[in-house]
């Protein structure tokens, strides 16, 4: 992952901005180890604008979106961006959408409170050894569910 690359977050991140509200969503923005975090809220045309006015490398998509519209805003990203990569935030026990997505060409898989340095490791970590990344709350209640 270059030095300036953006993560663009759609949604709510409840470790760094739990509300959906449309001012502080497109004012919210952090900078982890030279990685730029942006934020929009979910839609198409905001997906597809923000990812063309920031060039965003990554795709995070919060917890609280249902398949659909994870299906619909990755879709938009990419047809601005062909090679944009995806990275998902989850709630802990949910170990059926992990799997799910990962097998859908999601390439990071996180639990929602994961903080801002911890999504920008795993997606260098994903980017630089093509790997699919996942937290491990999420391999342990897989394994404890068999």
């Amino acid at each position: 992952m270059a030095q300036t690359e953006t993560v663009l977050v759609v949604g709510s991140w409840p470790a760094v901005l739990p509300s959906l509200d449309r001012l502080p969503v497109e004012r919210a923005q952090l900078t982890v180890q030279r990685t730029r975090i942006r934020f929009t809220v979910p839609g198409v045309h905001a997906v597809e604008r923000a990812v063309a006015h920031l060039q965003s490398a990554w795709l995070l998509l919060s917890s609280g979106l249902d398949d659909d519209a994870v299906t619909a805003l990755t879709a938009a990203g990419r047809t601005v961006n062909p090679a944009l990569r995806t990275a998902l935030l989850g709630e802990p026990h949910d170990v059926e959408r992990c799997l799910r997505w990962t097998r859908r060409d999601c390439s990071v898989y996180l639990a929602d409170s994961a903080s801002p340095e911890r999504v920008v490791q795993c997606v260098r970590l994903s980017c630089g050894f093509q790997l699919v990344v996942i937290d491990d709350c999420f391999a342990e209640a897989a394994c404890a569910a068999r």
